[in-house]
């Protein structure tokens, strides 16, 4: 298969390919559908072991639907959905060990709703707000242990109010204010 702008055709031919391409590259194989010359169908990939690697489904070259991730193992990794080409729902990630890593939401490419994250041990590590790809509201962070790590405010994806960090045994180490993204005085600290 050869591509030539946003088509693909077969070694020699003129017309673009309609139909399944197979391959198989240092034990992987690929298997892909493809309708006049863009991929249309289902995209599928194994590792050595036979084991399913990645799924996808395109619609007429453009990724549509859900599209999984998994380990050699066989463990799903990552599953988002799509559309018109762009992350498009929820999106959910695993750690190997089968504990959620992230979750999140997408809305025409763009992160939309809360964010949370994990950590491998299955305690959580971060929650969070996006409004049209830019955090909004308020952030935290915790160490492993569960104790706060960092708590951020953000207006529009910039920090927007107080902004502060902790140690492990829970002492504060920094503490800033903002505003518009900028550090600033914070309220009650001569601030106009």
């Amino acid at each position: 298969m050869t591509g030539k702008g946003d088509l693909f055709f077969r070694q020699g031919e003129k017309e673009p390919f309609t139909g399944i391409a197979v391959s198989g590259v240092r034990g992987k194989k690929t298997e892909v559908e493809f309708w006049q010359g863009k991929m249309h169908g289902s995209y599928r990939s194994w590792f050595e072991n036979g084991r399913m690697e990645g799924e996808a489904h395109y619609d007429e070259g453009v990724r549509e639907g859900r599209a999984r991730l998994w380990n050699e193992k066989g463990q799903l990794l990552k599953e988002t959905r799509f559309r018109k080409g762009l992350a498009d729902g929820p999106a959910t990630e695993w750690y190997p060990n089968g504990n959620m890593e992230r979750r999140t939401s997408w809305r025409a490419g763009k992160r939309q709703g809360q964010v949370e994250t994990w950590f491998a041990s299955g305690k959580r590590k971060g929650i969070g707000t996006y409004e049209q790809g830019e955090r909004s509201g308020t952030f935290v962070v915790w160490w492993e242990s569960g104790k706060k790590r960092q708590e951020t405010n953000y207006k529009m994806g910039e920090p927007n109010g107080w902004w502060v960090e902790w140690r492990e045994n829970g002492d504060e180490e920094k503490k800033a204010y903002f505003r518009n993204g900028k550090a600033s005085r914070g309220p009650g600290q001569g601030e106009p």
